[in-house]
């Protein structure tokens, strides 16, 4: 029984030590965005361009989403022919500008919402104009900073994983809600957005320094054995 086990967990870290991660899309909206070899991407819906340093953390060009519409109409980026792989992360620096209203605000609630293939993995909000809710996540950089109108932005880094094992990927990003006016009096704005994946598996060769662990693994085993 201790045989197995021992055999087993050097194994899985023989395994483990092939597993890597592989950049598949990043952006800063300054030059065009680097994307993995063999990898499409598209990025569509509302893409349109703001600049310069008014956001607290923004500088250069970033993707500034105005739409109008409850919910508004989003951004959406489309990646095909991807590694195989386990899971995704998707990270970006984010704000919500001008008058958002959080779930205890009025009118409200205001809502960013990030999905994955349909599915939604992150839905935050912020006070900026009403209510006492501010989801600033670990990442949080400013709340006040003046851009465009004269209400206070909100600044904080994403970055959320996943698990992901299809070889295409859908992100979506969009705001509404209750409280949703959009335009010129909420909106919301990313840079540096950049998708990452977790490539390898548990299931190959190992490396040669792996079965040199192994190699010791065993001689202890049958050092011990001859002891007892």
């Amino acid at each position: 029984m201790i045989k197995k086990i021992v055999m087993t967990g050097l194994l899985a870290a023989a395994g483990a030590a092939n597993s890597a991660t592989v950049t598949l899309y990043q952006n800063d909206f300054d030059a065009p965005a680097t994307v993995a070899s063999g990898v499409t991407a598209v990025l569509g819906g509302l893409t349109t361009l703001g600049s310069g340093g008014g956001l607290s953390g923004f500088s250069g060009n970033f993707l500034w989403n105005t739409a109008t519409g409850n919910p508004a109409a989003g951004t959406t980026l489309t990646l095909s022919g991807l590694p195989t792989h386990s899971a995704v992360t998707i990270s970006y620096r984010f704000s919500y500008v001008d008058s958002w209203d959080s779930t205890n605000g009025s009118p409200a609630p205001d809502f960013f919402t990030m999905t994955l293939d349909g599915n939604t993995i992150l839905q935050i909000t912020c006070n900026n104009a009403s209510g006492t809710v501010c989801d600033q996540g670990a990442g949080f950089l400013a709340q006040g900073n003046v851009f465009s109108t004269g209400w206070p932005d909100a600044t904080r880094d994403v970055n959320e994983s996943a698990a992901h094992a299809a070889n295409s990927l859908t992100l979506e990003l969009f705001a509404g809600g209750r409280g949703w006016q959009g335009g010129g009096d909420e909106s919301w704005a990313l840079d540096s957005l950049k998708i990452t994946a977790e490539v390898g598996s548990t299931n190959t060769v190992p490396e040669p320094s792996a079965l040199a662990l192994i190699g010791l693994g065993l001689a202890g085993l049958v050092a011990r054995r001859r002891r007892l």
